[in-house]
């Protein structure tokens, strides 16, 4: 009897009901918890890590524009000088600024300066700073005065100029800064040195300014007026930046070359489709006013031409008293490093306002790639086309405008 009973209690285990599957809520549930057990961070590409840490840490800025200490001078000289770098020395204490500099390019460029700044007086309402710079330029571009002249016409010059200068103004807005410069400028033109190219004196032998027999020192006294209300930390800049300005040039030397410098630079940065999209305009324009019986040294007047500024020209392409210049840009951003932009631009010299010639004017238009980190661009690549003067392909530091 006892082996019957065991025999019929092994049956019912082995013929009993298997367990009820889950239900579908409870299987979910598993499953994402074993999802959410599993997850981990995103980890970005190695060159996108490499970046962000560059950006984090300020490692650029340590090179190339330290708060304090030794540093990388890089840039700073015009275009055409070639790839300029040299040492410099920053010392910031709690009231100050010292900086002092030196570069050389490869085209035999140079400067050395410094600078003494007080950039927070008055709780930071207001600032002021003593500079001074010795430089020489060896090959500075020329090819005539006016909308007609013409590539087969350059030449080149050089110049050497100490300048010595103090500044100060206010800041009683975030927005707003208002200054005074007076400054003493010694220019000194010369033939070009570039061996490809012949100087100015064998082709334009009476340029205004260039006589040695005329040496001309000058006190510039100045005044500037801007209204900045981009302020945006990340990004493409948002809203207006809107500046004035004012020079007269008092001619020291021969007293044949006073005259007074007017300027309104006016951008306006207008979001499209969102904050990554950003369509950039500009409006710039110089114009210079002799005293009756003076002229314009040459070295001094506006010029258009070159990367940041109808750049389907050559470097100084046209050259007079007035030069009115039109941008826009549509620009895009691709990622936090890399942003893409479409362009158009316009503008011309004149001798006079009452000479410009809208139908006359030179453009481009063309498209590029930068790189950089938040609003500054450190490297562009453009392709530049329509300027009548051939195609242009450009690899350039900084931003337009």
């Amino acid at each position: 009897m006892g082996g019957l009973v065991a025999s019929l209690a092994s049956l019912l285990i082995v013929t009993a009901p298997a367990a009820q599957p889950a239900t579908r809520s409870a299987l979910l549930e598993g499953q994402r918890a074993a999802k959410a057990a599993a997850l981990h961070p995103l980890e970005p590409p190695k060159l996108q890590r490499i970046l962000f840490r560059m950006e984090d840490e300020y490692l650029v800025q340590r090179v190339l524009n330290a708060p304090r200490g030794a540093f990388v001078w890089f840039g700073g000289l015009p275009t055409g000088s070639g790839l300029a770098a040299g040492p410099a020395y920053r010392y910031t204490g709690q009231a100050a600024t010292t900086t002092i500099w030196g570069t050389l390019s490869t085209h035999r460029y140079w400067e050395i300066g410094g600078t003494l700044a007080f950039p927070r007086l008055a709780s930071g309402r207001a600032f002021a700073e003593v500079a001074l710079r010795r430089r020489e330029f060896t090959q500075e571009d020329f090819f005539g005065l006016g909308p007609a002249s013409t590539p087969d016409t350059e030449a080149n010059f050089a110049l050497r100029e100490t300048t010595v200068s103090a500044t100060a103004g206010v800041a009683p807005a975030w927005w707003l800064r208002a200054s005074g410069t007076v400054e003493y400028r010694s220019p000194r033109p010369g033939p070009g040195r570039d061996p490809d190219e012949p100087s100015v004196e064998a082709l334009f032998p009476d340029l205004p300014g260039f006589t040695p027999a005329e040496p001309v020192d000058y006190v510039r006294v100045g005044a500037r007026v801007a209204l900045n209300a981009t302020g945006r930390p990340f990004g493409s800049p948002l809203g207006g930046l809107h500046a004035v300005g004012y020079d007269r040039y008092a001619d020291l030397g021969p007293g044949i070359f006073s005259f007074n410098r007017w300027e309104a630079d006016l951008r306006q940065y207008v979001p499209v489709a969102g904050l990554t999209r950003t369509l950039a305009l500009r409006a710039h324009y110089v114009s210079l006013v002799p005293d009756a019986g003076h002229d314009v040294p040459f070295y001094l007047q506006p010029t258009l031409g070159g990367p940041d500024s109808l750049r389907g020209l050559a470097a100084y392409r046209l050259r007079d008293r007035n030069a009115l210049l039109l941008q826009s840009e549509y620009r895009w951003d691709v990622n936090a490093f890399v942003g893409g932009v479409l362009f158009y631009e316009t503008g011309s010299v004149a001798r006079r306002p009452r000479d410009f010639r809208i139908k006359e004017f030179t453009q481009d238009y063309g498209a590029g790639v930068r790189f950089g980190f938040l609003t500054t661009v450190s490297l562009r690549i453009e392709a530049v086309f329509g300027a009548g003067e051939g195609t242009v392909f450009m690899f350039r530091f900084g931003n337009v405008f």
